[in-house]
C-alpha cells in the first residue's frame, strides 16, 4: 500500500507490561496501516512532561465518525465495514491493554485527516507482580 510510517518518539519509556504494551502499539499502528489509502500516512508519536505519558497514533485514512468512536471499541464491531478483513476486534484488545494500565484512550480527528488514537498512561504503572493476571485476560480475549 506504500503507507508511510514515520515516528517522534520524545518520551523514550512507558512504565508497564512489554506484552501489553507492544500488543497496543502493534494493534493501533497496524490498524492504522490497514485503513489507510494507498500512499497514505501514519504518525507515531509519544510525549513525556511532568511524569505523564502519551502515545498517539495518527492516520490519513477515513477516521471514525464522532458518533460511531464510542462504540468503535467493542468487541467485534466492525462498524459496517465489510471490505476490509477482520473480526473487530482489535480496538476492544486495545481498550483491554490500556485498562489493565489504568490508562484511557480517547478516538479524535487527526490533523493527518483520519483517526487519532490517543493513549494516555498518566503517571502510573503496572506492577510486575500482576503480569501473570495480565496475561490470561489478553489471552482470553
Amino acid at each position: 500500500k506504500s503507507v508511510k510510517v514515520t515516528s517522534n518518539l520524545s518520551a523514550s519509556r512507558i512504565n508497564g507490561l512489554p506484552m501489553a504494551l507492544l500488543l497496543i502499539l502493534r494493534n493501533l499502528v497496524a490498524n492504522a496501516v490497514m485503513y489507510c489509502p494507498v500512499g497514505g500516512r501514519v504518525h507515531v508519536s509519544t510525549l513525556g512532561e511532568s511524569g505523564r505519558t502519551t502515545l498517539v497514533v495518527d492516520d490519513s485514512g477515513p477516521g471514525i465518525p464522532a458518533a460511531d468512536r464510542e462504540v468503535a471499541v467493542a468487541r467485534f464491531n466492525r462498524l459496517g465495514q465489510q471490505q476490509i478483513d477482520g473480526g473487530g476486534l482489535v480496538l476492544s484488545i486495545v481498550l483491554m491493554a490500556v485498562e489493565l494500565h489504568g490508562a484511557r484512550i480517547a478516538l479524535l480527528d487527526s490533523p493527518l485527516g483520519g483517526l487519532r488514537c490517543k493513549v494516555d498512561f498518566g503517571t502510573g504503572s503496572i506492577e510486575a507482580a500482576d503480569a501473570h493476571e495480565i496475561v490470561l485476560k489478553l489471552a482470553t480475549t
